[in-house]
């Protein structure tokens, strides 16, 4: 299957990896089918440039219900966030931080949208509101240092909030259009098997 040769390659042929990548999506999934609002860690891929590891978050999206690029508005580039309210939240390749300060602001971003059940929506020209949301974020990062430094900080307080994987290159792609087919496709099945997984202890 090609969903399983993906992720096979995504995590690099390890078992405990690719586990626990299956519980991940699974809590995930399962949150949305069943309308529990679960919430999760966000999740980091480290990977070589065309490594397919963005694919990863397209995929996501195809499964729970579509994803948004959040990059201009976790950098603190843009104000408004009602657009942000999608099921999955893609951060690709965001730039490393200006200096110490925005690297706060940053990290302090990704916690509150993993770490809270309810967040404020502001629209242009209309008034602010709490909306709950139980999506997840994805943040795909180069392996080079400079790319590497815009990972959001792991301590005491977050070390429970957040996945870091380092990602394998995948070489079955194909075009671009051609592999969303596939992934449709194959997604119903992947979606069966997610719902009969046994997440490790």
């Amino acid at each position: 299957d090609w969903i399983a040769d993906y992720l096979e390659a995504l995590t690099l042929g390890e078992d405990l990896k690719m586990k626990t990548l299956l519980a991940w999506i699974k809590r995930f999934y399962i949150g949305l089918r069943e309308e529990k609002g679960l919430k999760g860690q966000a999740l980091t891929l480290i990977g070589e440039v065309g490594s397919g590891k963005s694919f990863f978050s397209a995929m996501l999206g195809e499964l729970c219900g579509g994803e948004i690029s959040g990059t201009p508005h976790f950098t603190k580039e843009g104000r408004f966030t009602n657009h942000l309210f999608q099921p999955v939240i893609t951060l690709d390749d965001p730039p490393p931080p200006r200096d110490k300060r925005a690297y706060r602001l940053f990290c302090a971003e990704v916690k509150t949208w993993i770490a809270n059940p309810s967040l404020y929506c502001e629209a242009k020209g209309e008034g602010a509101g709490k909306v709950k949301w139980a999506g997840r974020i994805v943040i795909t990062v180069n392996s080079d240092p400079d790319s590497a430094s815009a990972i959001p900080r792991i301590g005491e307080d977050t070390a429970d909030k957040h996945i870091v994987m380092t990602a394998g290159k995948f070489s079955g792609f194909r075009e671009p259009s051609e592999n969303i087919a596939i992934l449709r496709k194959e997604l119903p099945a992947f979606a069966a098997y997610l719902l009969k997984f046994q997440a490790p202890d």
